[in-house]
């Protein structure tokens, strides 16, 4: 009797699809760190926030100390928002004022993107840092006793209170030239020379032409 041999067929392999380089780049731009994530970080506080709300009397302590917890984590991520930060750089006696300068300065200048938001925290803190340096220079003055030291420690606050005003200039000055438009002016003439662009802009007759000093 003779015994039958049967040929296996070849299994097919499956196909598998490499990353390219491209691709794995864009992967790894886009990894967030979960801990630092501002999504992550609110859907934790929407959580606590929620477990507070449906909690007994009984865990109404615990589970606000909770939401507590997951909320000073996530309220830097709205700093731009509430100006809570720009104030905590002045002592506690000046932080509503710089918190109301920015609100105000905010709606001055109706400041709707984050470069302006900043701009106008700067300008608050800043100013509240001269006015503290400045109360620091006026203390100090009352020291009858000279010395080196207390040479050195006029010096040394007089420096922090021009750099406080600097920063305060600059600042206010940035701020105005973004959110200022450019001024127009209306030319009724054959040729106009700009001496900004260095170029000669010749004009139909009796045509009114804008040029937008930019």
């Amino acid at each position: 009797m003779t015994k039958k041999t049967t040929k296996k067929k070849p299994t097919s392999k499956a196909v598998v699809r490499k990353e390219t380089i491209e691709e794995t780049e864009e992967f790894l731009k886009s990894l967030v760190g979960t801990s630092t994530d501002p999504k992550y970080l609110l859907e934790k506080v929407n959580k606590a926030m929620n477990a507070y709300i449906s909690s007994d009397e009984k865990d109404k302590e615990d589970k606000l100390q909770a939401l507590n917890e997951q909320v000073n984590k996530v309220f830097p991520a709205y700093a731009l928002d509430n100006h809570t930060l720009a104030s905590e750089t002045v002592s506690e006696r000046l932080q509503p004022m710089v918190r109301k300068m920015a609100t105000d300065l905010v709606a001055e200048y109706d400041c709707k993107s984050s470069s302006e938001k900043a701009l106008a925290q700067m300008v608050a803190s800043s100013y509240g840092r001269y006015l503290q340096y400045a109360k620091f220079y006026q203390n100090v003055m009352h020291i009858e006793w000279l010395s080196t030291e207390k040479t050195r420690h006029y010096e040394s606050i007089a420096k922090e209170a021009d750099k406080a005003h600097r920063q305060f200039i600059t600042a206010l000055t940035t701020l105005r030239q973004l959110k200022s438009p450019p001024p127009t002016i209306k030319v009724n003439a054959k040729q106009a020379f700009v001496a900004e662009n260095q170029q000669l802009n010749t004009f139909s007759k009796d045509k009114e032409t804008e040029i937008i000093n930019g």
